[in-house]
């Protein structure tokens, strides 16, 4: 990252998507799922300092073949879902978000994952509707291949973010 620019400490590359979880049987919850980079996310976020259960460290762990893929789940989610650190919680994508004709009479897009993690932010909006994946578990689900929507970016001063962006926009 420093030889992109002196001020930027760390970058991360991520994906956000506007999503549905539930669990068993339960109601369908509209959520943000954040598909981070396991290797580069401790860089720019602090999570791990906002985790109750679980590990950041799962979002990296390899798994067997079959295992689910893990996900990590803010504490206000989990207790809608009545889901805790184990439980298994379906990921669907809207058929909007997923680009198919409102005409086709395909089922929308799911995919199991395992709570691995439960975190805490204080934030509600975080704490009730964010989750976060492995970048590469995200590609999966939304099938666009190996691409990201953006950069996370940790700078030395914040207070020149503005200016650092315009640089590297350049």
């Amino acid at each position: 990252a420093k030889h992109i620019d002196p001020d930027v400490l760390a970058v991360q590359p991520f994906i956000f998507t506007e999503m549905l979880v539930t669990r068993g049987r339960g109601e369908l919850s509209g959520v943000g799922v954040k598909g981070v980079d396991p290797k580069l996310v401790r860089g720019v976020l602090d999570l791990d300092t906002y985790m109750l259960e679980g590990s950041v460290d799962a979002l990296g762990k390899p798994r067997a073949p079959g295992e689910l893929p893990p996900t990590i789940i803010g504490k206000e989610l989990a207790h809608k879902l009545r889901a805790k650190v184990g439980d298994e919680v379906t990921i669907v994508i809207p058929q909007i978000a997923s680009g198919w004709d409102s005409n086709m009479q395909q089922a929308p897009r799911s995919r199991n994952f395992r709570v691995a993690g439960i975190f805490y932010s204080g934030f509600d909006e975080y704490d009730r509707r964010l989750m976060y994946t492995a970048l590469r578990d995200e590609q999966d689900l939304i099938g666009r291949g190996d691409m990201v929507m953006g950069v996370e970016m940790k700078v030395k001063h914040v207070n020149r973010a503005s200016e650092i962006a315009k640089h590297l926009e350049e």
